[in-house]
């Protein structure tokens, strides 16, 4: 990654987990890299939010947990865009009930091949984005309270409380489906508002002298899985990490 002319690095190896659950972060291409650093990040409505949200924000987690759950439900997310017939040209409705009842049997988690398909494409994805420590201040650039419209939406549909089995399985058992407001791991800048987090107000992270976002996703992970006496379920995490370290072991074999 190109040398940042006004976002400071931090590194975070000597933080503290406690000290970082209080801190808010995100993750982005470094396609935007030099946007960022001259201007700021300011809301918009990505690519792969077009037709979900309505309103332009700026996305990002709270604490360590958050960006663990993060990625636990973005690749869930990403293996079903990629083998959901839904998605593709052509589908059938048996092929489409087929899936459904696939992926929300949760069976998925032990399909090595769809697996490491898709984390072959996240891990492309991952190697060329950057994670960032932004300063955001509560009820001017966004409030705990904050609805998850989705979230919601799938409450408002539910049936005798029950909510779609496909948003379920994707939120996972870390996400809270007795209220609208959003979880740690999906935060957002207030929809809508127009902002500018200036560059002062952004830190470049780093773990081990690297800011790529497949090492700092696997410092925080190895962190976490050491130092917390009660881990949360991150089934399809836990695959990748597996998946990362086999990647390893073959280069030092080979």
């Amino acid at each position: 990654m190109k040398k940042l002319q006004n976002i400071k690095s931090l590194c975070i190896d000597n933080i503290s987990l406690e000290e970082l659950d209080s801190k808010f972060f995100h993750f982005c291409s470094n396609d935007f890299l030099d946007v960022y650093d001259s201007v700021g990040m300011s809301p918009q409505i990505g690519n792969n939010s077009k037709g979900i949200d309505n309103q332009p924000s700026i996305f990002f987690s709270r604490g360590v947990e958050g960006i663990l759950e993060l990625w636990d439900v973005w690749f869930k997310w990403k293996l079903n865009r990629i083998f959901n017939p839904q998605y593709k040209n052509s589908y059938t409705n048996e092929e489409v009930n087929s899936w459904f009842y696939y992926f929300c049997s949760g069976e998925f988690i032990n399909n090595d091949e769809i697996l490491n398909i898709t984390f072959d494409v996240m891990e492309e994805e991952m190697l060329n984005s950057s994670y960032y420590l932004i300063d955001l201040k509560e009820n001017e650039d966004f409030i705990y309270e904050q609805v998850d419209s989705k979230k919601e939406m799938a409450i408002l549909k539910s049936r005798n409380g029950k909510i779609n089995p496909m948003v379920k399985t994707m939120y996972g058992k870390y996400s809270d489906f007795s209220t609208a407001i959003e979880d740690k791991w999906n935060m957002q800048t207030i929809p809508g508002k127009e902002l500018i987090i200036r560059p002062d107000r952004i830190k470049n992270i780093s773990i081990n002298g690297k800011s790529d976002v497949v090492s700092i996703l696997l410092g925080l992970y190895n962190r976490y899985k050491k130092e917390v006496d009660s881990p949360l379920d991150l089934p399809i995490l836990d695959k990748f990490v597996n998946y990362e370290k086999n990647k390893e072991n073959s280069k030092t074999i080979n």
